[in-house]
C-alpha cells in the first residue's frame, strides 16, 4: 500500500483527509493517507499546530516530511485565500483567473521545495468551497433554518463551480453570513461527511484534479 503525507492547516482539514479523503483513497485505490497539521511555533517542550504563518515554517515542515522515505508522495492542502505573502513568487502573481494564479503559486512552491516527491495543492479559494457542492446538506446541519436554502442556491448560481466562489466574499464568510453559528471546526467536517467525496469530486474540478493525481502517481519520476 502506498503512503502519502498531506500537510494541512488545521483540525478540520486533518479530519477531512483522515476520514473522508483517506477512506476513499484506501478503499478505491489502496493508498494510505496521513494528514499532518502544520507546526506554528514551539514554546518550551510544547509544539503548537494549526494555521499558515511564515513560509519559512511551512518549508521546514515540508522538508521534515520529505525525510520519511516510506512516503511515495508529500502534498499539501492549504487555502489560497489569505495565503501568507512571503510564499514563493506571491508578489509576482499575474493578473488572470484564480485558477491561473493558483497554477503560478503551485509551480513556484514546487520549484522552491525542489523535490520530485513533492506536489503542492492549494484549495480554491478555501476548504469551505467543497461544502457548496450540496447546499441541502449545509442547511440540514442547522435545524429550523430550511428557509436559508434559497440563499445558498442563489450564491451557487452566480458561479460556474463552488470553487469559483471568490475572494470578494469567500465561502466561509458567505456561510457565516447566512448561519451565524457556523464554525469550521464544528460544522466543516460534519457537512463534508454528509455530502460525501463523490459529490465534491463531481462539482469541484480543481479538487478532483488533485485527487486524480494522487490516485495515478504511485511515485514521481
Amino acid at each position: 500500500m502506498r503512503k502519502i503525507l498531506i500537510s494541512v492547516e488545521g483540525q478540520t482539514e486533518e479530519e477531512f483527509v483522515k476520514s473522508i479523503l483517506g477512506k476513499y483513497l484506501r478503499q478505491k485505490h489502496t493508498i494510505y493517507v496521513e494528514p499532518v497539521i502544520l507546526k506554528t511555533k514551539r514554546v518550551g517542550n510544547q509544539t503548537h499546530r494549526g494555521g499558515l504563518s511564515k513560509y519559512s515554517k511551512v518549508k521546514k515542515d515540508i522538508q521534515n516530511l520529505l525525510k520519511d522515505s516510506n512516503a511515495t508522495l508529500i502534498t499539501t492542502m492549504y487555502d489560497v485565500y489569505q495565503l501568507p505573502s512571503d510564499f514563493p513568487e506571491y508578489n509576482t502573481m499575474p493578473q488572470g483567473t484564480p485558477q491561473q494564479q493558483v497554477v503560478h503559486l503551485t509551480e513556484a512552491f514546487e520549484a522552491d521545495i525542489n523535490n520530485p516527491r513533492f506536489k503542492a495543492y492549494f484549495s480554491l479559494h478555501e476548504f469551505e468551497a467543497l461544502l457548496f457542492s450540496d447546499p441541502e446538506k449545509i442547511v440540514e446541519a442547522f435545524p429550523d433554518q430550511q428557509n436559508k436554502l434559497s440563499g445558498l442556491q442563489k450564491i451557487i448560481r452566480n458561479f460556474e463551480t463552488p470553487e469559483d466562489i471568490n475572494h470578494d466574499q469567500p465561502p466561509a464568510k458567505r456561510l457565516e453570513g447566512l448561519f451565524t453559528e457556523y464554525k469550521k471546526t464544528i460544522h466543516g467536517y460534519y457537512i463534508s461527511d454528509e455530502i460525501g467525496i463523490k459529490t465534491m469530486l463531481q462539482h469541484c474540478p480543481h479538487f478532483a484534479a488533485w485527487v486524480r493525481f494522487l490516485t495515478t502517481h504511485s511515485s514521481i519520476e
